[in-house]
């Protein structure tokens, strides 16, 4: 991703950041700076999937949470779909790692964040919507699809989806 970024052959928010640094530090300062970037951003993912699971099951245990959390950063190329397509020797071990993939890793802490707000809102869709969810579910979406723009072609048929269903169901009287 930093050679394609560098040789501007990459379109999302990930090659910009390398980019910026680059053009501003030299390449030692620019790699470092990018490290701390990216493991600031792994514990944020961390927190946005915790904070989603203790959305959608409130009653569970929070360090159960934590854990299953944990397990979902850790296992989550081995146990995803299409993971067999990236099946190679990454750093000299066989496996299914998907950590080299900044799209990738950026992306799995602000889809979490989008379903979060996006399940607030589905919860109040038949009322009044509130103001904080609507400016988290659109921030978020659109930071997520600027790292993976790929995401919205899952989202919005999804979404689309949902709308249709509820429209159905209610016969239009929350149209």
């Amino acid at each position: 991703h930093i050679k394609l970024a560098l040789g501007n052959n990459d379109y999302t928010l990930a090659s910009y950041i390398v980019r910026f640094l680059y053009a501003v530090f030299d390449e030692h300062r620019a790699l470092t700076l990018l490290s701390i970037i990216l493991s600031a951003n792994v514990c944020a993912g961390v927190i946005s999937l915790w904070l989603l699971i203790m959305k959608m099951f409130p009653g569970l245990n929070r360090n159960y949470a934590l854990l299953a959390t944990v397990l979902a950063h850790l296992c989550g190329p081995w146990i995803s779909p299409g993971v067999e397509s990236q099946m190679q020797m990454y750093l000299g071990v066989y496996n299914g790692n998907i950590y080299h993939n900044m799209t990738m890793l950026f992306s799995r802490t602000f889809i979490p964040l989008c379903f979060m707000f996006f399940f607030m809102l589905w919860d109040e869709r038949h009322g009044k919507i509130s103001l904080g969810p609507w400016i988290g579910m659109t921030l978020s979406f659109l930071v997520c699809t600027l790292f993976k723009p790929n995401f919205a072609f899952a989202f919005i048929p999804m979404l689309g989806i949902w709308l249709i269903y509820d429209f159905l169901r209610y016969k239009a009287k929350f149209f």
